[in-house]
């Protein structure tokens, strides 16, 4: 073998080592950044999930009932904006969120992680009599909690993910992001804002703080 023939065969085994160097960086690299980029859209769809929240508080604060459209947060009359911009949902190839309304007993109509929440006590729902409360409450026994069902005609209560995929951060004690939602509290708000200047109020159970942003 001649000497040029050697330098041949030295160089092709060099580009042989550095190709396998660069794939097995590739290796290491690639699930990492494809992480990294999850993680990312798991930050932004919570911080867009408490925009919603803190939306809903907004209004709810302002005409004393929750909207029936998610239009209302951020194209309402008098130029009055409770929201800067329709977020979409990051999850989501169309972006669309999962409306979670409520009805006229505190019922969650859309939630697939609460089934009802305190609305007497905020004044959201009439109360009516006991035989009223009692047939309302039978009624709603009877209905299935489907996720789209109970129609246009509820006030939106909150915000969800349509993606059932598994998330890497754990929210609200949940690992799916069709399991965080991002659901006003009126009660827990109205009990905040009663609370005297300096008082420091308890995270609800399962809830995590606002993430910074």
């Amino acid at each position: 073998m001649s000497k040029r023939e050697r330098e041949s065969g030295y160089a092709l085994m060099s580009l042989l080592l550095m190709a396998a160097l660069v794939l097995i960086l590739l290796g290491i690299e690639a699930p990492r950044i494809l992480t990294q980029g999850q993680r990312d859209k798991e930050d932004e769809l919570i911080f867009r999930g408490e925009q919603y929240r803190r939306a809903l508080a907004l209004h709810f604060r302002k005409y004393g009932r929750l909207p029936l459209k998610l239009e209302e947060l951020y194209e309402p009359s008098n130029s009055l904006r409770f929201l800067r911009k329709p977020w979409r949902d990051p999850m989501t190839t169309d972006g669309q969120w999962r409306l979670i309304r409520v009805g006229p007993l505190g019922e969650l109509i859309g939630s697939v992680t609460r089934e009802r929440m305190q609305m007497q006590a905020a004044g959201i729902a009439g109360a009516g009599t006991a035989a009223e409360r009692e047939k309302k409450e039978e009624k709603t026994k009877q209905e299935p909690r489907g996720l789209e069902s109970g129609g246009t005609n509820l006030p939106i209560i909150g915000v969800a993910s349509r993606s059932p995929r598994p998330g890497i951060k754990v929210y609200q004690n949940e690992t799916t992001y069709a399991r965080w939602e991002f659901i006003f509290d009126p009660v827990a708000d109205t009990v905040s804002r009663a609370a005297p200047p300096g008082t420091t109020q308890p995270t609800p159970p399962g809830r995590s703080p606002t993430p910074p942003r």
